[in-house]
């Protein structure tokens, strides 16, 4: 190595800053706005500056004195026509690419946050010599059976390409190497996750009534497991007739949901509402004895932290980051699977369980302890440690 290389290298690890980054996501939707505010409010305790492109619902709502500017990219329409989803798809990419010329001498760093590359843009940030780092989402949403072999022959090759020219590829647990496939690429992955909870809103309140409200609240699509959650309800009614249910959520399973509660005369056994106001869901968790999580694929549902942070004890499915949080009979229960008839016989045993209380307790512990918003803040920073020499963190 040349002296001038040797010599380069003290003066950046001698000279520790704070950087400059652009953050991409691509156009999404409303349910992405709280992920993306977090991870803005995270980076933004070590960035100096900045720069959010993304489009649809996902401009931040929240305003970091960091942030230097946001570029809304475009109305995201889904389209059925196979061209006119590539056309879209890749002038999206160019007018990335774009800015992120345009900016390539104000930015350290590029930070991508989406389940898909973008190719352009990463080539482009790794032309002009900036660090790469993707954030995949906390679970593969999954594609249908039915996408067009084209679409998905461009989608393994793009995917490829990004997975190389990546500097970083976070993910939220270690259990998602496999998911995602990237097992060759284990020497570039880092653990951290956006999540943190407000702990002067989610917080325990008054000692819980022995009461026995099991709840669902969600999403109602197939994956978040709703269905299987409102046919386990008659198998546990054959045993506890004294159990009642709360349902809260909205989704495209709606109209089924609610016609299966109707055909099986439940409705006097479950409350049912639509969609809860964020700040108002510490008032529900109080009021529940257990919140089953029964999805078929997740990352680490903000829903089941929240519970915790309220002493809500939660029933999840063993997938995705869940393990990582909830330890069976200590922070939470696991179940194998998310069947009705699994989920029948693990509520009986968490109402069965003299423990319950003490396994609130240990939840609660653990958020205070791994989900607050420095704990976080913490993480991602020695993430991009990793690429660039940063001041120390600090918690101020």
């Amino acid at each position: 190595m040349s002296c001038y290389l040797k010599r380069k290298q003290r003066m950046h690890k001698s000279n520790p800053r704070k950087l400059n980054m652009s953050l991409i996501s691509f156009p999404v939707g409303e349910a992405f706005v709280i992920p993306l505010s977090n991870l803005t409010r995270i980076l933004c305790h070590s960035a100096k500056n900045v720069y959010i492109m993304t489009g649809n619902g996902g401009i931040i709502k929240a305003d970091p004195i960091h942030i230097k500017t946001q570029i809304h990219l475009t109305f995201h329409k889904k389209s059925n026509n196979i061209f006119n989803r590539i056309i879209r798809h890749l002038l999206l990419q160019i007018r990335i690419s774009f800015y992120l010329i345009k900016l390539s001498r104000e930015i350290d760093l590029c930070f991508f946050f989406m389940e898909e590359g973008a190719v352009l843009p990463m080539v482009i940030s790794k032309v002009f010599r900036k660090k790469i780092l993707w954030v995949l989402p906390s679970n593969i949403s999954g594609q249908s059976t039915n996408v067009n072999r084209i679409l998905q022959k461009i989608g393994a090759v793009s995917t490829s390409i990004c997975r190389t020219v990546s500097d970083r590829i976070v993910l939220y647990s270690i259990n998602l190497v496999e998911d995602w496939q990237l097992g060759k690429y284990k020497n570039k992955i880092s653990l951290a996750h956006e999540q943190f909870i407000d702990i002067d809103n989610f917080k325990a309140a008054a000692p819980k009534k022995n009461g026995t409200v099991i709840s669902f609240i969600g999403r109602f699509s197939e994956e978040k497991g709703i269905m299987n959650f409102v046919k386990a309800i008659p198998l546990l009614l054959q045993v506890r007739s004294d159990i009642s249910f709360l349902i809260c959520g909205d989704g495209p399973q709606k109209i089924v949901v609610e016609k299966y509660l109707t055909e099986n005369n439940l409705h006097e056994k479950v409350e049912f509402f639509g969609w809860i106001k964020h700040e108002a869901l510490p008032d529900y968790f109080r009021k529940i004895r257990l919140l089953v999580v029964p999805s078929i694929t997740e990352g680490l549902p903000n829903i089941m932290l929240e519970a915790m942070a309220c002493s809500t004890p939660v029933l999840a499915t063993r997938v995705g980051a869940i393990p990582n949080a909830i330890r069976d009979n200590y922070t939470g229960l696991l179940m194998d699977n998310n069947s009705p008839e699994c989920i029948s016989e693990n509520v009986l045993r968490a109402l069965n369980c003299s423990d319950l209380e003490k396994i609130a307790q240990n939840a609660l512990t653990l958020i205070h302890k791994e989900f607050t918003f420095i704990k976080a803040a913490e993480t991602y920073h020695d993430v991009l440690n990793t690429l660039i020499d940063l001041e120390p963190f600090s918690a101020h």
